[in-house]
């Protein structure tokens, strides 16, 4: 349990400013194991519960499982969101509660020695199902809560044998098994430092209530083998059971509650490009000479598909719409000011060495002087950094770099009757701890706005930079 926690501190001052880089969580199945390691605390969070109760056992902590041993977990869950990470999934632990050895001689007669042998072994089992909630902290370090319900699985096992001496021979006592299963309950909080894109180490602390349960108690083993080694008591099959003939009575039922620890490293399963391209908020503005029925389709990259879009796009012939000379749009008895997409796939680029290094301080004019450059007019500078401008703000710098044929090669727009002018700004960002070393991008001459112009702008938050040389 101490190592565990050192984890915890170690999990903080590594994982906190020692990265150049942001990460995410991203969308998909994702897969976790480590150590985990419980401790009896029964009877904490509700004292006077079933304090009545004579048949229900009442005792402080560690009492019955004062020894527990290091166990173990595996996670399987998926992951919904990135901005705002929610995991469902379910989730298997196991650990040893006690383990006993004990050999004794006794003898019964001046030519007649017995070694007894004792092995007793308790173990417990969790099936559960969980929903993880995480929310960032501070660098890469995220703070996550969890609550998880599933079923409690008891097993012991006791192994008897003895050997005479004087007979040379040996004996094999019972064998006894028992399992006894409970309804279990958690909550849990902890921190989760994301360390690449696709893995994260986590350390959690969580407290689990159960059932009542009637399975076999530490007190019970111990009287027995006193009456073993005492009373030269040869156990039977029977002896373990609540029906058992032995003299000393099976202790009442119990109520269990475990805190417990864990410390688990996480790596998502799924394809590494399901979701290492996000195009968010594409939106796209018609300003017509005159009024005039246009349509509007988007071919994407078989690899790229839309995931979310307004008005309703329809795969067969896109949008249709009836666009005004100042922007606004009819549809099916709607008007629009701009149409909506996102669309998810591979990553249209990586390991880029041209852009911007922009600090948080200067996003804003960053924005409104390259927008301005790209093309876009004030009321569409505007909604792109009321959109963008607080992402930037979250990070203390954050890699820029606007795509063109990379953008245009996954996603193209086939605007009938075809624009005179079409603008496309489509700007790839990176959240960064520190500076990176980037050749700055030229950007080509402003586009001159003339007929029928189409402006689209977009963007999306990934890793797309090459971090080779970072600036101190």
């Amino acid at each position: 349990m101490r190592q565990l926690l050192f984890a915890l501190v170690l999990l903080l001052s590594l994982g906190g400013y020692s990265q150049e880089n942001y990460h995410f969580i991203p969308r998909g199945m994702h897969f976790s194991i480590g150590p985990f390691s419980a401790v009896p605390t029964n009877n904490v969070l509700f004292p006077q519960q079933y304090a009545d109760a004579d048949d229900i056992v009442h005792q402080p902590m560690l009492k019955e499982w004062y020894s527990p041993g290091l166990g173990g977990f595996v996670d399987m869950s998926y992951n919904f969101g990135e901005r705002r990470p929610f995991q469902v999934g379910g989730s298997f632990r196991w650990q040893r509660l006690f383990k006993g050895k004990d050999d004794y001689t006794r003898v019964l007669f001046p030519d007649q020695e017995i070694d007894w042998k004792y092995r007793r072994n308790v173990r417990y089992f969790n099936v559960n199902l969980f929903a993880d909630y995480s929310q960032r902290l501070f660098g890469n370090i995220h703070a996550f809560g969890r609550g998880e319900i599933g079923l409690g699985i008891y097993r012991m096992k006791n192994k008897f044998n003895w050997e005479l001496d004087s007979e040379d021979r040996a004996e094999y006592g019972p064998r006894i098994r028992e399992t006894d299963f409970v309804l279990s309950g958690e909550l849990a909080a902890g921190v989760r430092w994301l360390f690449n894109h696709s893995s994260s180490l986590s350390l959690s602390v969580g407290y689990q209530l159960q059932g009542i349960n009637d399975f076999i108690r530490r007190d019970y083993m111990s009287s027995l083998q006193g009456h073993l080694t005492e009373d030269h008591y040869y156990p039977e099959d029977g002896d373990f059971y609540e029906t058992s003939d032995y003299s000393v009575a099976r202790p009442p039922r119990v109520k269990n509650e475990f805190l417990y620890i864990k410390l688990g490293i996480t790596h998502q399963i799924t394809s590494g490009d399901l979701r290492n391209f996000l195009a968010e908020k594409p939106v796209l503005y018609l300003y017509p000479e005159d009024i005039m029925d246009v349509n509007v389709q988007i071919k994407l990259h078989r690899d790229h598909k839309i995931a979310y879009d307004y008005p309703k796009y329809n795969s067969q012939d896109g949008w249709n719409v009836s666009a005004t000379p100042n922007g606004m749009m009819r549809s099916n008895n709607r008007d629009y000011y701009c149409l909506f997409w996102e669309t998810e796939g591979p990553a249209i680029a990586e390991n880029l060495t041209e852009g911007f290094i922009v600090s948080k301080e200067n996003a804003q004019a960053f924005l409104e002087e390259k927008l301005e450059k790209l093309g876009l007019n004030n009321k569409e500078a505007n909604e792109f950094i009321i959109y963008w401008l607080p992402k930037f703000e979250q990070s203390p710098y954050t890699a820029v770099h606007f795509a063109s044929d990379a953008y245009e090669n996954v996603s193209q727009l086939l605007i009938s009757p075809k624009p005179d002018q079409i603008i496309r700004v489509m700007m790839l960002m990176e959240p960064l701890a520190y500076p990176i070393s980037l050749k700055e991008q030229e950007l080509p001459e402003r586009p001159v706005r003339k007929g029928f112009t189409a402006v689209e702008w977009g963007g999306s938050q990934g890793e797309f930079f090459q971090k080779n040389h970072l600036i101190e």
